[in-house]
Order: C-alpha cells, then structure tokens, then sequence
C-alpha cells in the first residue's frame, strides 16, 4: 500500500482514530448507554463546550435484509451538522439519512459498488452529490481502500459548487487527515482562495500553493508519464505534422486512470500536456468505468479528445494509423498487494483476477503491435518497470522491454520506476 502522508490519528489514549459501522457492536453499546433507539438517528445533548447537536432530520436507516452499513462514524456527526446549517441559496438542506441510505444501497452489491455510486451522484445536485461522494470516501477509508477514499475525495472536489457551505470543506478535510494527507487537506480548505469568483491574485495563490504543496508539485511519487512529458518538453518533436501522413501527431495511453491519487493521475496530465501543443490524445482502458470517467473529464475540462473501452493490445492490433508516443500503464503486475475492489474489476472484465504471467503477456502484445505501429521518431514508455538487482527487467516490462530492445530501440532513460524508449 502506498505510503502515509503523516502521522496517523489517534483518540486520547492511543486508541486508533478508526470508524465503524452504524449498526456495529460499538454503536449498539453506545445507544444502550445513552438510552437511544439505534435504528434512528436520534438527536444527543452534547452537553460539551459546543452545546447540544442540532437535531438531525427526520428519517430512519432502513435495516434491509443483506444491506452493508456504509461505516461513516464521525463523518455522519459532520453530514448532520451540515443539515442544519442555513443554505447560501434558496434549496432545501441536505438529508444526512437520505443520502446514508443511498450509499448503503450502492454498498449492497460490492462489484456494482463504483458504478452505482457514480450514479447516484450524477443524479444529485452539485452540493449534495459533493457530500454524498465524502460520504463514501469516508466509507473506503474506514474499510482500509485508501486509493477509492482519494478518487471519491477527487470527485467530490468537482462538484463542490462555490456556494457549499465551509463545512462541506471540513468534512472532506477530515477524511483527507484521517488518510494522513494533510496537505491534500489543507488545499480543500484553502479552495475558495486558490480557485473560483473569490481566488487571490495569481502571485499570491502561487505563494500559498508552495506553502502547501512545497516548491516542487513534480516528486518522487509521480509515475512514468512524468518521464515521457520531460522527455518530449526538453527534446520537442519537429514542428507541424509529419509531411508524409495528414493530421497532428499522436499520443496513446494504454491503461487508463482509475482511482484519481496524487502521482498518479496520467490521464489528465497527460492530456493537458498534449492540448497545449497540439497533439491528439487517446486513451484506452478495458474498463468502461475509467473511460467513462476519462470522456467525463474531457468534457468538463473542454479536451477535445476521446477515450475508448477495449483492452489496449487488441486496440494497438486493430489500429491501422502511426502512433507517435505510446504511455504503457494498462494490465498491474502482482504485488500482493491489490484490493479486492481491483481484483474484481479483472474478473469482471478479464474473467481472472490479477496474474504475473498475463501482465507480462499483455504488455508483450503491446509491444509486438507498435514495432511496425510506431513513427520513426516515435517514443514508448512504460510505466512500472525496473532492474532488480541481477539487472534484469522486472513488474510490467519483463518481457516487453527485452522485446523492444532486441528490434532495434534504445534506452532513453529510466527513472520513476519506469523506462523510456525510443527507435535506434
């Protein structure tokens, strides 16, 4: 699993700042002790500095047969105080219940999980969907699916409207620390200052970004496609076209981006870095989610370029034009590590879980199909590969990069663990 940002949160005493399940034993033991009903959301006297609570609204959380509790603890107590707090505009405010038992429904079948939660959010408003989408990071953090917790937090990001109230800022920070991101935290916090009708003045948002994120927003935590973007911003192509063949150069990503996680998030800046000089971008993945996701993007952000739901070799085979830099980041190795929401993503579409001998072939096939695909100055990298300590390449490129330079390419450069290539 990736790293942690910072320390991890702890409850005085040392107990682990964890949640739990609304129907859990903790909860049942603290509505005995509190004498409440604990298939409601019952209104508690805090009885602290801050006061009482205010009431939540109305509604219970059905106990359906075969529902599994979205565990929110904390984050339910932020969603009711939510509720409560007047709107900026004229609409109703939030109904916490509601929007718990949407996601427990979207829980109830875990491999439909990601599709039915996108669903439910399309369908919302912008405010609702944004505190709908925390609601569920809140869920995959507490079941340990830290790189889901991130993507719901990216797209809750998205749909926070300018007017959402500050605590809609502070729900999503708190499932940032509570993932121990606390600069991710702090950059939500700090939204309506480095974005929209209220932002500072460029030279100022720029100072408060490095004081955030630090001088460098490009680390070590970034993958491959950093490779390929220095490479092609210190050596550009020839300008304009290829005279022999009409229309821009092109850029293929094989492998599209799935869960939106700092170091990770190729599909965008890959893009963006094609649009601002000019070439055209595709984007291939064999789950139609992340396509989906992807063309949602394109969308949003006015990218003219399309993402497309196929598995990248066959894709690579059945391209009849000339490619110029491929970013190979599709089929994951096996490190033990994957979570069963991935795992059941491959069987879904692959009909198999995650093997080290079909990552190998499949990247293998790639590569087969852009020896007579690729353009004479052409350029491929590929993400996830390195030597281990015998020198031999290992992880996605194990046999692929082997492939290659047996027909003719050359080592470019390897860093980020990842390798670039490019035709001798």
């Amino acid at each position: 699993p990736p790293p942690r940002r910072g320390p991890p949160l702890a409850w005085a005493g040392g107990a682990p700042a964890t949640d739990a399940p609304l129907d859990g034993p903790a909860y049942a033991a603290l509505c005995a002790r509190l004498g409440c009903d604990p298939a409601r959301l019952d209104a508690i006297d805090g009885g602290g500095a801050d006061g009482a609570l205010p009431p939540p609204p109305a509604g219970r959380l059905a106990a359906a047969p075969g529902r599994r509790p979205a565990r929110l603890g904390p984050t339910l107590d932020r969603l009711l105080r939510l509720a409560a707090e007047p709107p900026a505009a004229p609409a109703p405010p939030p109904d916490a219940a509601a929007l718990v038992a949407t996601l427990d429904a979207c829980l109830a079948d875990p491999d439909a999980a990601p599709e039915a939660i996108d669903a439910a959010a399309a369908a919302m408003p912008p405010r609702d969907a944004a505190l709908f989408l925390i609601a569920a990071a809140a869920h995959r953090a507490a079941a340990g699916d830290t790189l889901l917790a991130l993507d719901h937090l990216a797209d809750a990001e998205d749909a926070l409207p300018p007017d959402a109230p500050a605590g809609a800022a502070v729900a999503g920070a708190e499932v940032y620390l509570r993932l121990g991101r606390p600069k991710m935290a702090l950059a939500l916090l700090a939204r309506a200052a480095l974005a929209g009708p209220a932002a500072l003045p460029d030279p100022l948002r720029a100072a408060l970004e490095t004081a955030i994120h630090g001088p460098q927003r490009t680390g070590p935590d970034e993958h491959g496609h950093v490779l390929l973007m220095d490479h092609l911003a210190a050596a550009p192509p020839a300008a304009g076209p290829d005279p022999a063949r009409p229309g821009p150069r092109l850029m293929v990503e094989i492998g599209t981006t799935r869960e939106r996680v700092p170091g990770q998030g190729s599909t965008e800046k890959l893009a963006r870095f094609c649009a601002a000089r000019g070439i055209d971008f595709v984007t291939v993945d064999m789950d139609p989610r992340n396509a989906a996701r992807a063309q949602r993007l394109f969308r949003r952000t006015g990218l003219p370029f399309r993402a497309e739901a196929a598995k990248g070799e066959d894709w690579l085979a059945a391209f009849a034009g000339t490619i110029d830099y491929v970013f190979l980041d599709a089929y994951d190795f096996d490190h033990g590590q994957h979570s069963a929401q991935r795992q059941s993503r491959y069987r879904t579409f692959l009909g198999a879980p995650i093997d080290e001998a079909a990552c190998h072939r499949m990247h293998l096939d790639c590569a087969a199909a852009l020896v007579t695909r690729l353009a004479p100055d052409g350029l491929i990298c590929i993400d996830d590969t390195w030597t281990d300590a015998a020198g031999r390449w290992t992880a996605k490129g194990t046999t692929a990069v082997p492939f290659l330079l047996d027909r003719g390419f050359r080592l470019v450069e390897a860093r980020n663990r990842a390798v670039l290539l490019a035709r001798a």
